[in-house]
């Protein structure tokens, strides 16, 4: 009796053991499916949180917007000392640039070339000169916008010059209230205006006059030279732009200058 007795309580055991095991796999079983979801969720929160966010930079602009300031390269030619705030004259400056003198009035030479061999350009236009009798610009230093010499080495649409080429940009007329500008000295003497004429149209016009003529006697004979007629400088620039709807623009340029003196050279002088 009490060897079966046994054997029944051990099948009995073993049953009750068996069917704990199942209910205790039965239960836990979904909670270690749910565990590991959430750790799937905190790691991909933890990839989310540690990915930088990505920074947007959106850049909005017109494409006829008017250039009407000075550029900088320009600006620090402006404060160089003894120029009388003509940028173009700083070219004499730089290193194989001279003043060429004589018959070829005030433009320079470069590197040795003749001052027929450089070229002029003013926004982009071929110019005939660009330096007065005496070496300063023809320009108003209110006009410039941006200058450049490339005294070699420049690109093929500056056509066949051999010596330097200088390219001259007059900056765009500012859209403001009417000014005048007034600049006098014991050597040149000029006027500008400028104005806004609506929302989308402004101009400026200036006009410069040498005054040297004031101070050069004629009719006497100095070492076989006589001044017959003084040396007179003057030159005017105008622009004029329409700013059409946000994709065009439609600019007027006016510029020009002229040079006019006489002289007598007898044979008293050496180049008599």
């Amino acid at each position: 009796m009490s060897t079966s007795s046994n054997c029944k309580h051990g099948r009995l055991l073993r049953k009750k053991i068996a069917l704990t095991l199942a209910v205790i796999f039965s239960i836990t079983a979904p909670s270690l499916a749910f565990s590991n979801e959430s750790f799937q969720e905190e790691k991909v929160k933890d990839i989310k949180a540690k990915v930088e966010p990505i920074e947007i930079i959106e850049v909005v602009s017109r494409r006829n917007q008017a250039n009407t300031e000075v550029s900088f390269e320009t600006q620090k030619l402006l404060k160089i000392a003894g120029l009388d705030h003509d940028p173009l004259s700083a070219v004499y400056s730089m290193p194989g640039v001279v003043y060429a003198g004589g018959d070829n009035g005030g433009e320079p030479a470069i590197r040795g070339s003749s001052p027929d061999d450089n070229a002029f350009y003013i926004d982009d236009m071929p110019a005939g000169y660009i330096f007065h009798l005496f070496g300063d610009s023809i320009f108003n230093e209110n006009v410039v916008g941006d200058f450049s010499l490339h005294p070699a080495a420049f690109g093929s649409q500056y056509g066949n010059a051999t010596g330097g080429v200088f390219d001259v940009k007059l900056r765009d007329p500012r859209n403001q209230d009417f000014t005048t500008t007034v600049d006098a000295s014991l050597l040149k003497t000029g006027v500008m205006i400028e104005s806004g004429i609506n929302d989308d149209q402004a101009f400026y016009l200036s006009y410069r006059r040498s005054l040297i003529h004031l101070f050069l006697p004629e009719g006497e004979e100095e070492d076989g030279y006589t001044v017959f007629k003084a040396p007179v400088s003057d030159d005017y620039q105008g622009k004029y732009q329409w700013l059409i709807g946000d994709e065009h623009k439609l600019t007027f340029t006016l510029t020009g200058a002229s040079d006019v003196g006489g002289i007598n050279v007898s044979k008293a002088s050496e180049e008599g």
